[in-house]
């Protein structure tokens, strides 16, 4: 079985290539952005940390509780 292979021609689409990121700030806006949301990223990190110590704390409350319950019973 041969294969043959196609010769690719102006009509046909060409896959766009990937734009990647820059690591380097290209000017004053997109530094000062950056800058903002990595503010907002450590401020919702904070927040999340906050808020995953009070889901613990209350589910131990409710776990010492059912045991009080259990065992005054």
């Amino acid at each position: 079985m041969r294969v043959h292979k196609v010769a690719r021609t102006a009509a046909e689409p060409t896959r766009p290539r990937r734009r990647t990121v820059a690591t380097q700030p290209l000017s004053a806006y997109e530094l000062v952005t950056r800058r903002a949301v990595e503010d907002l990223e450590r401020e919702l990190g904070r927040i999340d940390a906050k808020v995953n110590a009070l889901v613990v704390g209350m589910v131990a409350t409710l776990v010492a509780e059912v045991w009080r319950a259990f065992l005054k019973g």
